[in-house]
């Protein structure tokens, strides 16, 4: 099996494949877009935070849990 080492060097090579073959590369981070940049030289890169609208999420109601149960 591969060690730690080789799993990180695995990583760093599928991601510089990524941004090197990529139009744009998406960040979740400024922090991520920069280690993008600076190891990978990427290019074009967007900023895009993870999150969702709380406002429309909320919690199933009995009725519909009972729904799902009944297909799985």
């Amino acid at each position: 099996m591969f060690g730690r080492d080789a799993w990180g060097q695995r990583l760093a090579a599928l991601e510089r494949r990524a941004v090197t073959e990529s139009d744009v590369t998406v960040a979740c981070t400024d922090e991520d877009a920069a280690l993008l940049v600076s190891m990978h030289g990427a290019r074009d890169v967007e900023v895009i935070g993870n999150g969702y609208d709380e406002t429309q999420l909320q919690p199933a109601s009995a009725a519909a849990r009972a729904r799902a149960r009944a297909e799985l």
